[in-house]
């Protein structure tokens, strides 16, 4: 049983001779008047018990390889063929000029790396920034912050795909953020 009885008085005017399972029919009454009075009240909401959803199959799609690049100068003609996409952090991009992104992409697909971390000083620059490189025809980002997704959003990236920033570890995690857009 769950309960643990810490002591026990009994006053006899006389001594008695009690089998053991007379003894445990005892205890099994007193705990059940015990549980009766513990009953939850039905007029009290209950949260309900947790059920885990069961993980969706992911979206089928040909598997790519991509690479992320701390610099413009890295992304050299052989990563270009090797990788089918090729991230680059976003305000490194304004440094690029047409000819070169337009060489870059008949190669490959160019994606911009949103930073990790936006102040709200510099939301302005950034929203700036993601909707120049959408108008360049960069249609991938790479988020690695949840908060930034409308950001990305409202400057029309049709393919947004996850960061290792956001820890998806597994299957439900990765349906919650398919559901907000995010390729994974």
């Amino acid at each position: 049983t769950p309960y643990l009885c810490r002591a026990l008085t009994v006053s006899m005017d006389e001594p008695v001779m009690l089998p053991l399972s007379s003894l445990n029919a005892l205890r099994r009454t007193a705990l059940d008047g015990v549980e009766a009075l513990l009953e939850p009240r039905n007029d009290i909401p209950i949260c309900p018990t947790y059920r885990r959803p069961q993980a969706s199959t992911p979206p089928s799609r040909a598997a790519e390889r991509s690479a992320r690049f701390a610099t413009p100068e890295q992304l050299t003609p052989a990563a270009q063929h090797y990788f089918d996409v090729c991230y680059l952090p976003l305000e490194m991009m304004q440094a690029v000029d047409d000819d070169t992104l337009t060489k870059w992409q008949q190669n490959t697909q160019i994606g911009v790396v949103v930073p990790s971390i936006i102040l709200e000083t510099e939301c302005a620059e950034v929203q700036g920034w993601l909707t120049i490189a959408h108008a360049r025809g960069i249609r991938r980002a790479l988020v690695g912050n949840l908060g930034h997704l409308a950001m990305v959003k409202k400057a029309g990236f049709s393919i947004i795909n996850g960061d290792f920033r956001l820890n998806i570890t597994n299957a439900e995690s990765a349906d919650v953020v398919r559901t907000m857009g995010i390729a994974c």
